[in-house]
């Protein structure tokens, strides 16, 4: 069984609006790649690195202030040593996201959700675990275009179920 007391993610990506404008249509789709940095608790005699990561975010903008999110992460593997293999984890969650009223192309967010992940060791102790998480976060995005966005986010994730926090 894993313990981990938080996945750390710093994401860069672009964010889509879904109309010619993004204040003719309050739904935006975007993806990311991140990093996370972990604290597991393997054991004795084990070290574990961090993962980079894929991320896929769908929302809708329900007031000027606040969106309601959807949120997939993929960590491509988590290097243990010894016996040198791979650790992979998913989370799924579900967001809310306030956005605070500023003019510019600049607009800061803070966002906080619920899910549930898995990680899956392969031949780490055969292991597979999963659990529900609360993610807690910030970031900003920068409008390139009406239609699209760079952001930029950091997220601390805290696990409860079979895994366990330390």
């Amino acid at each position: 069984m894993f313990k981990k007391t938080f996945v750390f993610a710093l994401l860069l990506g672009l964010a889509f609006a879904g109309g010619a404008a993004q204040a003719a249509s309050p739904m935006y789709a975007g993806g990311a790649l991140g990093y996370s940095i972990q604290s597991f608790d393997v054991g004795a005699g084990s070290d574990i690195g961090n993962s980079l990561g894929l991320n896929l975010r769908g929302g809708y903008q329900v007031m000027p202030m606040l969106a309601v999110e959807a949120l997939f992460d993929y960590n491509l593997g988590y290097n243990v040593n010894p016996p040198d293999e791979s650790v992979t984890s998913w989370a799924v969650t579900l967001n809310g996201k306030f956005l605070p009223e500023m003019s510019g192309p600049v607009k800061p967010y803070a966002m906080a959700g619920v899910g549930f992940c898995g990680f899956d060791a392969g031949n780490v102790g055969g292991t597979s675990d999963t659990g529900i998480i609360w993610r807690i976060g910030g970031g900003a995005s920068y409008e390139l275009t009406k239609q699209v966005s760079a952001f930029v986010e950091a997220a601390y994730v805290l696990t409860t179920g079979d895994i366990k926090d330390t």
